[in-house]
């Protein structure tokens, strides 16, 4: 079932698009998700309340490279908290992309701030460029 619009152009109708298959469902499933934020505070809820349960039981594993036992903390207590503060710069200075992405990330926002204008020139320079250097055939013929 199509619809026609001005100028003759037909596009599926609302209802056709919504039900396009695997794509369709896939797009579905993502919008009702929420946003990543909320995501991430999820999993940390998650994350405090299974190392409140798993210490309460007390879990221990054992590093196969050191041999050393290892127990599972209880991030709820004061102990857990005091640890997680000490170590949180280590960890994020530890995780090797995370540098990469805050200095892309810090780069991109100056270069679309307004107060910047980089595109906006970078632009106007490319305009400028002569058109000799844009058009490789032109040289080889002027040179001929």
């Amino acid at each position: 079932m199509t619809t026609v619009i001005k100028g003759g152009i037909s596009m599926e109708t609302a209802q056709e698009r919504k039900t396009g298959g695997i794509l369709g469902t896939i797009e579905r499933v993502g919008n009702k998700l929420p946003h990543p934020f909320i995501l991430f505070l999820y999993i940390i809820v998650i994350l405090v309340a299974a190392s409140a349960i798993l210490a309460g039981m007390g879990v221990q594993v054992v590093n196969p490279t050191t041999q050393e036992t290892v127990y599972v903390r209880n991030l709820l207590s004061r102990d857990g908290l005091v640890w997680l503060l000490e170590n949180m710069i280590g960890n994020f200075s530890g995780f090797a992309p995370l540098g990469m992405v805050l200095a892309m990330q810090m780069a991109i926002g100056l270069a679309e701030s307004e107060r910047s204008c980089f595109w906006e020139s970078t632009a106007a320079s490319l305009l400028k460029l002569p058109s000799l250097w844009s058009r490789p055939w032109r040289q080889r013929r002027s040179r001929q």
